[in-house]
C-alpha cells in the first residue's frame, strides 16, 4: 500500500518537449524544416520518436480525463505549480524527469519513459506500452514512495535554491578546459588540477559518476560519492583525494581556484557560474524526493 493516504486529486503532468519540436520551433541552432521538406533519411528517427511520445502523452491526458481529476500538463513546471498538486507525472526520459524532481521534495513523483526505444528512462517506473495499467494501480494506492537522498549545494556559505538527484559536476565552463581547486575531503586537503569533479548520490551512482569510473552504489544507500576527473600526471607526485565513499553526515569542500568555471547538477537542469576563490560545500541533504514504486 502507499505511504500517504491522500487521494489523488490534483496532478500536474511534465510534459517533455521533444527534439523534433526543438529543431522545428528553431529552438536549436540547426533547422530541420528543410529536411523535413526533402524526406530526410536522420529525420526518420526524430520523427518516430516524436509521435511516440505524442500518442503516450494522449494516452496519459486521456486517463486522467476518465479519472475525472483536476490535472494540467506543463513542459516547464514552477514551485507553485507542483506545490498545488498531489502527484506529479513526468511523460519523457530522465531529463523531464530530473527537470520536474527539482520542486518535489514534498510530492510524490513517478516517470512514464514515453518512447522507450529512443529516450533514455533508468528513473522511470512506467514504460509506455504499460501507463493505463500502472497509472491505474496509483490511484488504486497500490504503491510505495521510496525516498532518494539528494545533494545539497552551498556558495559562499548560501544554500543554493536547487538540489541534485543524481548529481553536480564542477568544471570549467569552456568543455576543454581544466580546473584549479583546493579539495578538502575528511580533514585532508589538497591543490589539485583535473577536468574536474563529479559528485553523486547513491541513485546518480549508474549515471555520469559510473561511467566516468566511479563505483555502483545501493539506491537508497545514504552515501555520498565524489570522484576526480582525469587528474593532472606529475612525475613522482600523485593525488591522495581521487574518489571515496563518504557516508551520510560527511561534507566536501571545494576552494575554486579557477577564473572560468560552474557547477552542474543533473546535467544541466541548474547551473551555478562559480568565480575565483568562490567556497563550495556539498553534502546530502535531509530533503528527499519521494519516488512512486508500484506494486
Amino acid at each position: 500500500m502507499s505511504d500517504v493516504t491522500k487521494p489523488v486529486r490534483r496532478v500536474l503532468v511534465v510534459n517533455k518537449k521533444t527534439l523534433f519540436e526543438k529543431f522545428a520551433d528553431g529552438s536549436t541552432f540547426f533547422p530541420i524544416k528543410h529536411l523535413h521538406r526533402k524526406g530526410h533519411g536522420s529525420m526518420q528517427w526524430l520523427n518516430l520518436a516524436h509521435r511516440e511520445h505524442k500518442a503516450t502523452l494522449k494516452r496519459v491526458v486521456s486517463f486522467l480525463k476518465n479519472k475525472k481529476v483536476s490535472f494540467r500538463v506543463v513542459t516547464s513546471p514552477t514551485q507553485a505549480q507542483v506545490h498545488a498538486c498531489d502527484l506529479v507525472i513526468t511523460v519523457g526520459g530522465d531529463g523531464t524527469f530530473l527537470r520536474a524532481a527539482r520542486f518535489t521534495s514534498k510530492k510524490p513523483i513517478v516517470g512514464i519513459n514515453s518512447s522507450p526505444q529512443f529516450s533514455v528512462g533508468a528513473l522511470c517506473s512506467i514504460d509506455a506500452p504499460q501507463c493505463e495499467k500502472k497509472l491505474e494501480k496509483i490511484f488504486q494506492g497500490k504503491f510505495r514512495l521510496n525516498k532518494f537522498f539528494r545533494l545539497c549545494v552551498f556558495i559562499n556559505g548560501k544554500k543554493q535554491k536547487f538540489q541534485a538527484v543524481n548529481d553536480v559536476l564542477f568544471a570549467n565552463s569552456i568543455p576543454a578546459g581544466t580546473t584549479r581547486y583546493w579539495l578538502e575531503v575528511d580533514g585532508k586537503k589538497e591543490l589539485q588540477k583535473s577536468s574536474g569533479i563529479w559528485f553523486s548520490t547513491s541513485l546518480g551512482s549508474t549515471a555520469g559518476i559510473h561511467a566516468a569510473g566511479g563505483r555502483v552504489v545501493p539506491k537508497k544507500h545514504p552515501s555520498l560519492q565524489f570522484l576526480v576527473r582525469e587528474p593532472f600526471k606529475k612525475k613522482g607526485k600523485s593525488y591522495q583525494l581521487k574518489h571515496a565513499i563518504l557516508s551520510k553526515n560527511k561534507k566536501i569542500v571545494l576552494m575554486n581556484q579557477t577564473v572560468q568555471a560552474a557547477l552542474y547538477l543533473d546535467g544541466i537542469q541548474a547551473i551555478y557560474p562559480l568565480s575565483y576563490r568562490d567556497k563550495i560545500t556539498i553534502s546530502l541533504s535531509s530533503d528527499p524526493i519521494l519516488v512512486v514504486s508500484i506494486i
